[in-house]
């Protein structure tokens, strides 16, 4: 009950926080960030790619998705399914999205989804969004345990990415929650 209490606080102030960032530096992340995503070991290596569309001033990685399927990546986004999310193969960034729940672009409805039987087996590696993170990759999200449920039986590496001012030294942590692979800071 108080990590879950601690949570919500520092959530909030880093939400706060995030909010605030100008459009100029959202820009120098978002090209900082596509520029460490293109040299990450594990993303190098990777044939297939989870990653997320930014919303509400998240750090953005559709730059560095337009990159990885321009050099022969597959590239998986995460569509709502009702209540449940599920992981859906995207071959063009613009055709293949459409604005949906919370007003979030995913992969259009006709695309298949994933296998998710035994933690999406097809992805290599996952791009994962944040609130705040600790440098050894705890991570607070919006509190729905949306990353946390996907990548739950997931063996693939686990890279979060984040605006230098959403470091944290300390994230409470509850049994669900994943622990990331590393954490790049832009």
């Amino acid at each position: 009950m108080f990590a879950t209490m601690d949570k919500q606080k520092k959530r909030q102030h880093f939400l706060i926080l995030r909010g605030k960032i100008s459009s100029f530096d959202m820009m120098k992340s978002e090209d900082r960030i596509t520029e460490l995503l293109k040299r990450d070991p594990d993303l190098v290596k990777a044939h297939s790619i989870a990653g997320y569309a930014a919303i509400r001033k998240e750090l953005s990685v559709s730059e560095y998705l337009h990159w990885a399927l321009n050099n022969n990546k597959r590239v998986f986004l995460p569509r709502c399914n009702g209540k449940e999310y599920e992981m859906v193969e995207v071959k063009d960034m613009k055709k293949d999205l459409t604005e949906g729940h919370y007003g979030i672009l995913e992969p259009k409805a006709h695309l298949p989804a994933a296998s998710s039987d035994t933690g999406y087996p097809e992805i290599d590696a996952w791009i994962v969004p944040g609130v705040a993170f600790t440098s050894d990759g705890l991570r607070i999200g919006m509190g729905k345990c949306i990353y946390d449920r996907l990548m739950e039986h997931s063996k693939a590496a686990k890279i979060g990415v984040a605006y230098e001012f959403q470091r944290t030294d300390y994230i409470p942590t509850e049994a669900w929650d994943i622990p990331l692979t590393r954490v790049l800071f832009a």
